[in-house]
């Protein structure tokens, strides 16, 4: 009785997941997936927080990963 209501349960697991499957993937999706090396941002908004980023934010945390013994631990755990 139990492998029985085990086995009921699974196959509804399954027929749900494959519904929701089906549903969920749609053949006419507009958007079709680029690489990121062929996305470039040029509006007056995202750009420039970007090369804030890319020019102050990022060097800082390298910086302060290197100053605090971070960069250590991430040269361990890569086993380099």
């Amino acid at each position: 009785m139990k492998n029985k209501i085990n086995q009921l349960i699974l196959f509804c697991t399954l027929l749900i997941s494959l519904a929701f499957n089906t549903f969920a993937q749609k053949k006419d999706y507009p958007i079709k997936p680029v690489a990121f090396t062929k996305v470039h941002v040029e509006d007056n908004f995202w750009q420039p927080k970007m090369e804030i980023n890319a020019k102050v934010t990022i060097p800082y945390v390298i910086a302060q990963c290197k100053a605090n013994g971070r960069m250590d631990n991430f040269l361990r755990a890569g086993k380099k």
